[in-house]
């Protein structure tokens, strides 16, 4: 899924936001931290996909903030990771740079709000 190309103001938003996590990040991608950044936010379109609106037998949306953000770390740690060894490190770093991220893709509008 290709997710719409974020503002200067989104950008620096996202790079002030991850900043305590460059290390980490650049541990995990070497160099092209800007490029993992991105393939962050177009592994999130694809979450975004995988969980399409569920009603509860109210009529209220589900909320699946836990299994995206599960799914997201998933999907990360099977594009980056190849060490075993490393897996547990990249799986701790992931986790606080999604919980960084998430927060600012909804309030971006790329997550959408769950409709009834």
């Amino acid at each position: 899924m290709n997710i719409r190309k974020l503002s200067i103001l989104e950008w620096v938003a996202v790079v002030r936001g991850l900043a305590s996590h460059i290390g980490p990040i650049i541990r995990i991608a070497g160099t092209q931290v800007v490029a993992l950044i991105r393939a962050f936010l177009e592994i999130a379109g694809s979450v975004e996909e995988m969980f399409p609106v569920e009603l509860d037998a109210e009529g209220k949306p589900i909320k699946r903030s836990t299994e995206k953000r599960d799914a997201f770390v998933q999907l990360v740690i099977a594009s980056f990771a190849t060490a075993e060894d490393k897996v547990a490190d990249v799986a701790d770093a992931i986790g606080r740079i999604a919980d960084t991220l998430v927060p600012m893709l909804n309030a971006f509008g790329i997550f959408k709000a769950a409709r009834a």
